[in-house]
């Protein structure tokens, strides 16, 4: 078990969350792959995506349903950035302890300085 598995389950005793069901598998790198694993819960299934804005260290950490495009026009307008770079392996890293592909919001605690903002897409609110 590493660190970040070691914590989340040290948050999850902290909130009294003992009801869950851990499900082990190899890096999925698209949506199209993780049905193919059928790991899918009926409408709980949601893309990750880790957005940096160019010039500040912040950061946007964006849930939308999985089969939805980021609508990149719409987010620039409602951020104000001019445009959205998706975050490198070294900044996924860096900002939430994750290896490449591992973007997860239970990773959020790993991110001591606040630099990420958590945005949850109409589909799934």
């Amino acid at each position: 078990m590493d660190k970040n598995e070691a914590k989340m389950y040290e948050v999850f005793e902290e909130l009294g969350i003992t009801d869950f069901k851990v499900v082990e598998h190899q890096a999925l790198h698209s949506i199209a792959e993780s049905d193919s694993f059928d790991l899918s819960i009926a409408d709980l299934n949601v893309k990750n995506l880790l957005v940096k804005e160019k010039k500040a260290d912040k950061y946007y950490l964006i849930l939308i349903d999985e089969h939805k495009k980021l609508d990149t026009k719409h987010f620039k307008e409602v951020t104000g950035w001019k445009k959205v770079n998706f975050s490198n392996d070294e900044q996924l890293l860096e900002v939430l302890g994750l290896p490449p592909l591992s973007v997860t919001p239970l990773s959020l605690f790993n991110d001591v300085d606040k630099r990420v903002t958590v945005v949850l897409g109409k589909d799934i609110v």
